[in-house]
């Protein structure tokens, strides 16, 4: 009991003692930890074909479950294969520490987790979702760090998730760190007008988990997709901007949300004399400033 109870044992090799506590009346000699960490696991099992769901009900304490939930994640995962039981309790691990708890601590080691799945061709969709479920566009990074694999196995994978980035695919003949670079360029560009779509592999080969909300990038501040709610309060200006601006066909909408940010990051001062010009001699200033490339 007291090498089952140490701090040091991996969630890992407790799964696999479950059998053994059970046959031998052990249950009510283990620590806290290990008594959720199990009463979770069976929750998780008992549950079957249907995914994401968990009691909590039984923790003192939500915070204990968020705690005992790493612990299971972060000691589980370098024996992640284990079993199908064991990597099932993994996943909704991942899912429930990301959607519930919004701990995005944990989001290396799942990176590490879908990479090495897919390495050995191991399901790892349900653990791809979880990681996007995060809906933090900087955790982008941590994949785009797989183009430069010696692995083509990641190389390939990589390029799937983050097939939506304009110039990023495997038929691309740039140079593995020159793919990297533009990731985190277009991430610096982009990142903080980036919507999360819910797309996922288990809907699609090439799913879109983001997209740029051109309104957003057009004003310089954060927008929600539908633009009933906002992050930055707008003036009655923005409106009438963003009125005339969804008048435009995509290719200058696109033209002026690259423009408009290129500017305010150069001189806010003339961003903001800028976007004081009808909306038609702002493109007539986008085009001459930038010859009108995209």
């Amino acid at each position: 009991m007291n090498q089952i109870n140490d701090e040091q044992i991996s969630f890992s090799s407790l799964f696999q003692l479950r059998d053994v506590i059970r046959e031998n009346n052990l249950f009510e000699g283990l620590n806290q930890r290990n008594k959720t960490a199990l009463l979770l696991t069976d929750d998780i099992l008992s549950h079957g074909t249907e995914k994401h769901t968990i009691d909590l009900s039984f923790c003192d304490y939500i915070q204990s479950a968020h705690t005992i939930l790493k612990w299971i994640l972060e000691t589980g995962s370098a024996h992640d294969g284990l079993s199908s039981d064991h990597d099932a309790v993994l996943d909704i691990a991942a899912a429930f520490l990301v959607k519930l708890f919004h701990e995005k601590s944990v989001l290396p080691i799942m990176a590490d987790m879908i990479f090495e799945r897919n390495r050995k061709g191991r399901f790892n969709h349900d653990l791809v979702w979880a990681f996007f479920e995060a809906k933090e566009p900087q955790s982008l990074i941590l994949i785009a760090n797989r183009l430069k694999s010696e692995n083509q196995k990641d190389v390939e994978f990589a390029h799937q998730l983050l097939n939506f980035i304009p110039g990023i695919g495997t038929g691309n003949m740039v140079s593995a760190d020159q793919q990297y670079s533009y990731v985190i360029h277009w991430l610096q560009d982009n990142g903080p007008f980036l919507h999360y779509t819910g797309e996922s592999l288990q809907q699609l080969h090439k799913p879109s988990p983001y997209v740029i909300i051109l309104e957003a990038k057009y004003l310089c501040k954060p927008l929600y997709a539908n633009k009933a709610e906002v992050a930055a309060p707008l003036s009655s200006k923005d409106f009438q901007l963003l009125d005339a601006y969804s008048k435009l066909d995509l290719h200058h909408k696109i033209l002026l949300s690259n423009y408009s940010l290129s500017l305010y990051r150069q001189n806010p001062t003339w961003w903001q004399s800028w976007l004081q010009y009808p909306i038609a001699e702002q493109i007539k200033i986008a085009k001459a400033r930038t010859g009108g490339r995209l």
